[in-house]
């Protein structure tokens, strides 16, 4: 169990320092500086962890969850946004 865990921890370091790297290159070729590339990214990944749960829910006959998971992603999203910019 430890082995997988420690590949897996592996794992996720490269990937996130690929995908780090990689969205780098994009904002330096499309213009855009970490300022806009940093959220976008984030919000992509976490719109794909979202859509993950929900389809493995959706397959396992629970569409309440699923629901449930979008509906409270894009609520949790929407406040945090306002929070943000009423802070900032």
């Amino acid at each position: 169990a430890w082995v997988r865990f420690a590949v897996g921890v592996a794992l996720l370091f490269v990937g996130a320092d690929w995908l780090a790297r990689l969205v780098g290159r994009l904002a330096a070729a499309r213009g855009a500086g970490w300022l806009v590339a940093g959220p976008v990214t984030r919000a992509g990944v976490g719109a794909t962890a979202v859509l993950a749960v929900a389809v493995t829910a959706a397959v396992r006959g629970s569409p309440g969850v699923a629901l449930g998971t979008v509906l409270g992603a894009a609520v949790a999203m929407i406040g945090l946004g306002l929070g943000l910019a009423v802070v900032g």
